[in-house]
């Protein structure tokens, strides 16, 4: 598969259903009642955690290099979508909060902070935060055996010029139907080109929602890990 189908696969997987967990994950770091006059979420992906940021923002940007992921955010009223580079927000208003929702990941830690610097009002916050499905009962019913994976679901900040404010790690849980399910084990990668051989067919999520639905006639009931860290930037 190549990375343009990848990106495809992924975003539609994505755009099509998140478990509803970035607001309540947002909410144990920020305070009720806090304001941010501009926000900005960094691999922003479809737009989920963009809309949970806007919460507590007066405007919000979200950021993906994937253009694919981009092309299913839906923008709403103060919140805005692109996929260009940071250095694209050079010259406008600067931003009071960061998020990083599942992306630091994939981001050189380092030398984000150097790029984000000159895009950032004094006494800027960060939040980096994650979650972890379980999911192994349903690999387990399914016949699906993950390989192994060194995704890091707690990946943060280590610099002596970001102060660590709140450390959370919490557990939650949701609901969500045999065809949203379905939508959240497509979005991961090995997972999907195993279901493709397993239902014969490149566009399996019919055919695995049927078979959820036999597992579990109503809601299937999920839990996650969730991790949150608030930094701030020591100026």
């Amino acid at each position: 598969m190549s990375t343009d189908e990848y990106g495809q696969a992924t975003a539609l997987h994505y755009g099509a259903w998140r478990p509803p967990l970035h607001s309540c994950i947002l909410a144990t770091g920020i305070a009720a009642g806090e304001w941010f006059q501009r926000g900005l979420d960094l691999g922003c992906g479809t737009g989920h955690s963009t809309h949970a940021l806007a919460k507590y923002c007066s405007e919000v940007v979200g950021i993906d290099p994937g253009e694919e992921m981009v092309s299913r955010a839906m923008p709403r009223e103060k919140v805005s979508f692109s996929s260009q580079a940071l250095s694209s927000l050079e010259g406008k208003p600067a931003f009071d909060v960061v998020t990083f929702a599942g992306s630091l990941h994939y981001i050189d830690s380092l030398q984000v902070i150097d790029e984000l610097r000159p895009l950032l009002n004094t006494g800027a916050t960060l939040i980096a935060y994650d979650f972890e499905v379980r999911l192994d009962n349903y690999f387990h019913c399914l016949g699906y055996t993950p390989g192994h994976s060194d995704y890091n679901h707690q990946a943060g900040f280590e610099r002596e010029d970001l102060l660590k404010i709140k450390c959370v790690t919490r557990g939650m849980s949701f609901r969500a139907s045999a065809e949203q399910l379905a939508h959240l084990l497509l979005s991961l990668r090995d997972f999907r080109e195993w279901a493709k051989e397993a239902f014969q067919s490149e566009t399996p999520h019919a055919s695995l929602s049927l078979r959820l639905s036999q597992l579990c006639s109503g809601k299937h009931e999920l839990s996650a890990r969730t991790y949150l860290t608030r930094y701030a930037i020591n100026d």
